[in-house]
């Protein structure tokens, strides 16, 4: 060793050295895929800076409303558990108290019965109770029939829509009528079409549905491009799950370092587990057996400017985008891999002539922290020669890391829109919506009257509710106006097909 040097000094020369062997060994491969691969590296950075610029106001905006959202739901919660604790004490009607029953006239197999089925979030739709437009509409050319507003959870979550599609085949099969039409509104029309599948015996008695603005889930497991990429998106929850705890330990005026460094393990350990029971929560989930309405009649209803099913493509395709940047860099990887002694080569070469240097100008301790570091290098290099199989260079993990950060607001984002949290942890799994089903559907599409139409709200466009009051009676009575102009039968300006 060196002859009068204190242990302490040589515990800082060899710990430098063995710090910089990584050290160089990233800056070499940086520069080597910099300068080899400049237009992957400069797409790969126009791609980070774009989704990063989207994902910053993600962030921000799920942060300041988490709590605010955590507190609508105990609130949510609460409340449904007063109204049914009072339903149940408190009322001698213990059946569904908040869903109409079919009024006094006798029912028998000829009955028409319309069932109502609102959206998400709207357990007191409206345009679903006595004296909308749209009963009033149908009452007026289908006097007969019997409207029954259908009231569920309204929750966004696939568990409450599976719940409502439960409960509306029960009503529906218990029923005396042969004849059941649907009128359903946004995430009624998933409740509907869950329905035709898992209780296919409804389609005996389901004469006919009309879907209002429905944006059509579709989910499938997908084999990801970017393999042992993946594995990356534990730095994104861990980094996102740091900022409230660095928030409360900054907040109490804590100022150990050790207690922030304990707890990236255990966030790492919390994700790991949560993907796990996720995963597991997935695959145990049956399945539809395709996308499409299973009934002899759909008719679908777009007011422009009411697709929902736009934001939830949007969250879904900037989502996508950062799985397309780690399948860029899980190319690269393979490519490195055939270079993979390139970095080594230059790192040997830069620290060969930071050595001369050092001896030139007599620098000792600096030129045994070089020394130090070559034999690291030396010894890293070995193991990765020994490895038989490939791993992503460190660069490109490095690379990954802002990508996982973005990926996991844009997926919690997805996650809140589409009402399923396992898509933060399940990146195989893949969520989209379309404006139709599976299969050959023709969508009536209708112009704004006002600004007030255009939110969420073909369930009340005038042409839309004449439309579905027409529908019901063509299907009852199995005759179609065809009039162009208005009709003394059903008073109606809009063109109807043969």
């Amino acid at each position: 060793m060196i002859a009068g040097v204190h242990i302490s000094v040589l515990v800082v020369i060899i710990g430098a050295g063995l710090a910089l062997a990584p050290m160089m060994l990233f800056s070499t491969s940086c520069l080597y895929f910099i300068f080899m691969h400049f237009k992957g590296t400069k797409i790969y950075l126009l791609k980070t800076i774009a989704i990063g610029l989207l994902s910053v106001p993600v962030a921000l905006l799920i942060s300041i409303l988490g709590f605010y959202y955590l507190i609508s739901m105990a609130w949510l919660w609460a409340h449904r558990l007063f109204q049914k604790t009072y339903r149940r004490y408190f009322t001698k009607d213990l059946s569904d108290s908040h869903q109409d029953k079919v009024d006094d006239r006798p029912v028998d197999a000829n009955t028409v019965i319309v069932h109502l089925v609102h959206g998400t979030f709207e357990t007191e739709a409206p345009w679903t109770k006595p004296g909308s437009a749209m009963r009033k509409a149908i009452e007026d050319i289908n006097p007969e029939a019997h409207l029954v507003r259908f009231n569920w959870s309204g929750g966004n979550t696939p568990g409450a829509r599976t719940l409502a599609a439960k409960e509306l085949a029960d009503k529906i099969l218990c029923s005396t009528s042969e004849q059941h039409y649907i009128v359903a509104h946004s995430h009624g029309g998933n409740i509907v079409r869950e329905m035709s599948h898992f209780y296919p015996d409804t389609a005996n008695k389901v004469r006919g549905v009309c879907l209002l603005s429905p944006p059509f889930l579709y989910r499938k497991v997908l084999s990801r491009s970017a393999n042992r990429f993946l594995a990356t998106n534990v730095f994104g929850f861990t980094f996102a799950l740091l900022i409230p705890i660095t928030a409360l330990y900054l907040a109490f005026g804590l100022t150990e370092p050790a207690i922030i460094a304990l707890c990236v393990p255990l966030a790492a350990l919390l994700e790991i587990w949560l993907t796990k029971r996720c995963r597991n929560s997935f695959e145990n989930e049956p399945q539809a057996p395709d996308d499409s309405v299973d009934y002899s009649s759909v008719e679908i209803i777009h007011a422009a400017g009411d697709e929902a099913d736009s934001a939830l493509r949007f969250s879904s395709f900037v989502h996508e985008a950062c799985f397309g940047v780690l399948t860029q860099l899980n190319s690269a990887s393979e490519i490195a891999h055939k270079k993979r002694h390139t970095p080594f080569i230059l790192s040997y070469f830069i620290l060969f002539l930071f050595g001369i240097y050092t001896l030139v100008i007599s620098q000792t301790a600096e030129f045994f922290t070089l020394f130090v570091g070559l034999i690291m290098l030396v010894v890293l290099h070995l193991a990765m020669i020994r490895r038989k199989k490939s791993e992503p260079a460190n660069v490109l993990i490095a690379a990954a890391l802002p990508i996982t950060i973005f990926s996991f607001w844009l997926a919690t984002a997805k996650a809140l829109a589409y009402g399923d949290w396992r898509l933060i942890f399940c990146p195989e799994m893949f969520v989209s919506s379309s404006e139709t089903p599976t299969g050959s559907h023709q969508i009536l599409k209708l112009g704004p009257v006002g600004d007030s139409d255009m939110v969420h709200s073909t369930h009340s466009h005038p042409d839309a509710v004449q439309n579905i009051a027409n529908w019901i009676f063509a299907s009852i009575t199995g005759s179609q106006c065809r009039h162009t102009s208005k009709c003394e039968k059903c008073g109606n300006s809009l063109i109807h097909q043969d």
